[in-house]
């Protein structure tokens, strides 16, 4: 519904998040962002709640199986709280951390940053050679700006799965030391000059549904689309893309 003045009304979507900055998720953030920035000025509703929170029919026992059975799942399920990945290699976070010399600090290893730094939606429109088919819009305001060359790295999957991107930069030099134990088992010390590497952002693509009530056909992941994000970034001032690299 709208008016002359403004538009009038909410935008609300329903679901549960199958993973951390999946679709729903991304939206989810998305509103609080514009809640924060306009108040109630803003158009988006956001609420995110465990099952057992908002129905009174139902109790966190009423999940005991699901929860034994695939943890992980049933959080995203019926807390609406995504993990990184539902199906990655590597299941034991706290391990790989610890493998990696990172501080096993609990609020870190819990927290994740509320606001996406690049916002994708989809529109189902004519393409420059007039055929319709999906094409993404990307929104790079919220993408910290700078000046030091990037480096993209992609995961093209391309059917029942996700295509990730990945895009990091080094922001400065430092120099770390380190104990070297020799064969006589004498210590020493070496100082090793490093790189401070900075993730600038980690998305995924996936397939869209499309919508038969309106003649709109779903559609397989496209590697356009990541050609698009790559593109769309080298004309936006304050980036430079260093490198691009895949998988396979």
């Amino acid at each position: 519904m709208r008016s002359p003045q403004k538009p009038i009304g909410k935008v609300i979507a329903l679901s549960y998040t199958r993973f951390r900055n999946d679709a729903i998720d991304t939206l989810a953030k998305r509103g609080q962002l514009d809640n924060e920035l306009l108040g109630e000025e803003s158009r988006w509703y956001v609420s995110r709640a465990a099952t057992w929170e908002v129905n009174p029919l139902r109790t966190r026992s009423d999940f005991d199986a699901q929860y034994r059975e695939d943890p992980e799942d049933a959080q995203c399920r019926y807390e609406c709280r995504p993990v990184v990945s539902p199906h990655r290699f590597f299941k034991n976070l706290l391990a790989v951390r610890k493998a990696l010399g990172v501080p096993l600090t609990s609020i870190d290893y819990e927290t994740h940053s509320p606001r996406p730094t690049i916002l994708i939606d989809f529109e189902y429109r004519p393409d420059h050679e007039g055929i319709e088919s999906w094409s993404p819009v990307f929104d790079f305001t919220h993408l910290a700006k700078h000046r030091h060359p990037l480096a993209i790295h992609l995961d093209l999957a391309i059917r029942h799965d996700r295509a990730g991107v990945a895009a990091s930069h080094v922001a400065g030099w430092q120099d770390v030391e380190f104990e070297v134990v020799d064969e006589s088992g004498r210590r020493t010390t070496q100082t090793v000059r490093k790189p401070v590497v900075v993730t600038d952002f980690v998305l995924t693509f996936e397939a869209l549904t499309g919508d038969a009530t309106r003649g709109i056909p779903p559609s397989d992941i496209q590697i356009r689309w990541v050609r698009d994000l790559i593109l769309e970034l080298m004309k936006v001032e304050g980036f430079v893309v260093g490198l691009v690299t895949a998988d396979g």
